[in-house]
């Protein structure tokens, strides 16, 4: 058995994926992967990408911040 491998007789699972950074993001995409599509990710923000993004200033994009790094936002 993969680690893909589904149980026929079982129905399929409903997931809720809290976050939508890097981990949660990809818990979905192995979910979608293994024929999994039943989930709902949750994020508080307006964006993806959780502690992992870019600042900008008007048009110029100033850094990509990394999570180690602090951007008020």
């Amino acid at each position: 058995m993969d680690s893909c491998s589904i149980n026929p007789n079982c129905r399929e699972p409903r997931v809720i994926i809290v976050g939508a950074g890097m981990a949660g993001l990809s818990a979905a995409h192995r979910l979608s992967q293994c024929g999994i599509n039943n989930f709902l990710i949750l994020e508080a923000k307006e964006r993806p990408g959780g502690r992992i993004h870019s600042c900008w200033l008007g048009d110029a994009k100033i850094k990509d911040m990394m999570p180690q790094e602090l951007c008020l936002d």
